[in-house]
């Protein structure tokens, strides 16, 4: 199990020092990452729409073609620049988090969330954002590239995936992350995930609401196991590390999808 976690605010001059690189091409050899690297909002959504349209091209697996029209579907609801989920009449502020309006709510609070997570199933994994739903369609589109490795696969990968984001959402995540794992003779599976960006949290507007979404992202991972160890939502060890202060939950950062796939 690898990971490689990029913070966003610097991807610029990462990506260019990686030009030296023989940087593997992704997805049966159809994406150049370099390329997909500089892709506008347009291109992605185009790339997701050839990938439903022609999976063979991409070698993705039959089995799995039902799942990526459906992904590609979420995504744009949730995404810019005007997605249904996204934009939705009666759930301002906008944001690309899948959400209801909760009943009790009759305007500002600071007691109780505005809205309620409502949430996607895949393989019987919640999602609710778009970041996250994009990281899943790409890990499912087929494994590495042949001997890939950190530098000439996953860290442009990871780069790529962040732009990507930026595209497609109005705030880009802090942190993206690439999991993947190794077996011999095969070749490697890999996840993406992102923390969580692109809403909404003025307690003036929307009351609670980071609460519900932080705890939403830490019941991902929260189990019996994790509690007879000591770790909790506002306990854990990179917490105690870094002391109180961190803004970061337990759970709510990049790895937590790339981690919980390749644990399951």
């Amino acid at each position: 199990m690898n990971p490689t976690t990029i913070q966003n605010v610097p991807l610029g001059p990462p990506a260019a020092g990686l030009v030296q690189e023989n940087i593997l091409r992704a997805f049966n050899n159809q994406v150049d990452l370099r390329a997909g690297y500089g892709w506008t909002r347009a291109q992605v959504f185009a790339f997701l729409d050839h990938v439903v349209i022609q999976p063979a091209t991409y070698g993705v697996a039959p089995s799995v073609v039902g799942d990526l029209v459906v992904i590609r579907n979420e995504i744009r609801q949730l995404s810019l620049p005007n997605g249904n989920d996204y934009r939705a009449a009666g759930l301002e502020p906008d944001q690309h988090i899948y959400r209801l309006l909760r009943p009790e709510w009759t305007g500002q609070s600071l007691a109780i969330s505005k809205f309620s997570v409502r949430k996607h199933y895949h393989n019987n994994v919640p999602y609710w954002n778009n970041f996250d739903l994009l990281g899943l369609f790409l890990a499912l589109i087929g494994p590495a590239s042949a001997n890939a490795t950190k530098k000439n696969f996953y860290l442009p990968l990871t780069a790529m995936y962040a732009r990507w984001c930026m595209q497609i959402g109005n705030h880009s995540p802090y942190m993206t992350c690439c999991t993947w794992s190794v077996a011999p003779n095969r070749r490697d599976k890999f996840f993406l995930g992102a923390n969580l960006s692109g809403s909404s949290f003025s307690p003036a507007e929307t009351g609670i609401w980071r609460r519900i979404c932080q705890m939403a992202r830490f019941g991902l991972i929260n189990s019996d196991a994790l509690r007879l160890r000591g770790w909790f939502f506002n306990d854990s060890l990179m917490i105690r590390e870094r002391g109180s202060s961190n803004p970061i939950r337990f759970g709510n950062c990049a790895e937590t999808y790339p981690y919980l796939h390749i644990l399951r």
